[in-house]
């Protein structure tokens, strides 16, 4: 059966984890994971734009939204995203997405709704402490963020403070890299459209979501889109 069309603006990052914890074989089944949602969306200026960051110590915009306009052209330039296998610093990779990713002059649209595909373990190990602040910052300011990982050696803790809510529709697990195959034709319409699919409780936007992530941080009210169900 042939996929329904997916178009819409939106301003899509992906965020890939490159630290040591992934391993080398399985980095470029994420990458082929990454190329093949991208096939599925609508990519132009009054559609779909697609930015890729990744991180292990330190965090590298791969590139920005307004670097490749041609869905060929993002395809091929995610295949150039190098493994380190390094520390994962997940922390930074959140600031990053906020200061650098989803910013005017790398060509985020103001008009267009911003989503991210974070694709890591959750297990960080520099500046693990302050990770779940900069995921509330990122939502804070507009993000919606779908965390996939991959396996049962996850942080579902940390996975689960970062995934916008229902974290139950926007924390994704799959059991091994290759179940990666049957997830990737349904991620792309999450995002279909432009805008969030309405799921359980909250109907109408903006909803007002209660965060608690304990008392180190406290507890956030913030405005939201409306949830993803695939």
């Amino acid at each position: 059966m042939p996929l329904p069309e997916c178009s819409g603006k939106a301003d899509i990052a992906f965020a890939i984890d490159r630290s040591g914890s992934i391993r080398r074989e399985r980095f470029d089944s994420i990458l082929e994971f990454v190329q093949r949602i991208i096939t599925e969306l609508e990519v132009g200026d009054n559609s779909a734009q697609v930015s890729v960051m990744s991180w292990g110590n330190d965090s590298l915009l791969e590139f920005p939204f307004n670097n490749h306009y041609a869905k060929q052209d993002v395809i091929q330039a995610v295949h150039y995203v190098h493994y380190t296998g390094d520390s994962t610093n997940t922390a930074m990779a959140l600031s990053t997405l906020r200061r650098e990713v989803f910013n005017a002059k790398n060509g985020d649209r103001p008009d267009a709704p911003n989503y991210v595909f974070f694709l890591s373990d959750g297990v960080s190990n520099i500046d693990d402490g302050t990770t779940v602040r900069e995921a509330v910052r990122n939502r804070l300011e507009g993000e919606h963020i779908i965390t996939v990982s991959i396996g049962d050696w996850i942080n579902r803790w940390e996975l689960q403070n970062i995934a916008s809510e229902d974290v139950q529709e926007n924390m994704i697990t799959v059991g091994s890299y290759e179940d990666l195959s049957e997830l990737w034709a349904r991620m792309p319409f999450a995002v279909c459209n432009g805008k969030a699919r309405a799921c359980c409780n909250c109907l109408l936007p903006p909803c007002m979501l209660h965060f608690n992530f304990g008392p180190a941080i406290g507890s956030y009210y913030v405005t939201s889109i409306v949830s993803l169900y695939f």
